[in-house]
Order: structure tokens, then sequence, then C-alpha cells
């Protein structure tokens, strides 16, 4: 297992994890859940399992810290990250449906 904590300052730098320990950590996660205002972290628990944005232990590849400096347990990087996922689903080719609205592709494509 290749999990290696790292010290935070401003970006999860292409990184899922959780934090380690947590010291006042405000994330910008508004490219995964289109939150406006920076969401308060704090460390896990190490029998916490639960993922995504709302959990508040866990920081995710796309996020920035904008306040506060934590350890982070990285969990997933790359194209196994949260975000390589979205991506992956959104670029799937999957068919369009004839006559289709470019709305209903999108919402196809999210859910």
């Amino acid at each position: 297992d290749r999990r290696h904590p790292r010290v935070l300052r401003r970006r999860t730098r292409g990184r899922d994890g959780r934090f380690a320990r947590a010291n006042e950590v405000f994330v910008d996660q508004s490219l995964m859940t289109g939150e406006s205002e920076p969401v308060r972290k704090l460390a896990a628990g190490t029998d916490d399992t639960a993922d995504g944005p709302e959990q508040p232990g866990c920081a995710f590849r796309g996020t920035q810290v904008v306040d506060g400096a934590g350890q982070l347990l990285v969990t997933n990087v790359g194209d196994d990250t949260m975000l390589g996922q979205i991506a992956r689903r959104l670029s799937a080719g999957e068919p369009e449906a004839e006559g289709e609205s470019r709305e209903a592709r999108v919402q196809r494509k999210l859910t």
C-alpha cells in the first residue's frame, strides 16, 4: 500500500485523501459541489471509511485549501480520483438518442 501523508498548504495536488491532521483547514470544493463558500475540514477517524465531498475528513483532486494546514493520507491519484471518475463518465462514448436536447444529454451523463 503506497499511502503517504502529505502536508497541505494550498492544493490537494491531484490526489484524493483523508485528513490525518487538520488545523483550521478550509477547502474550496466548488468544482466538486458548486458550493460558493469554503468548507471546514476535520481529521478523519482511523476507522472512517465514508467517502464523498460532503464528508468532513475527505479532500479531493481539484479542490484547494484556502486556509489552515493539514496532513493528508493519500487514497487515490490520477484517474482513480473522484474527479477522474467523473471525467471518465462524461467522456464515455454513449450513443445519443435521436432528438435528445443538449440539457437532457448533460443530465443523463451526470446521473
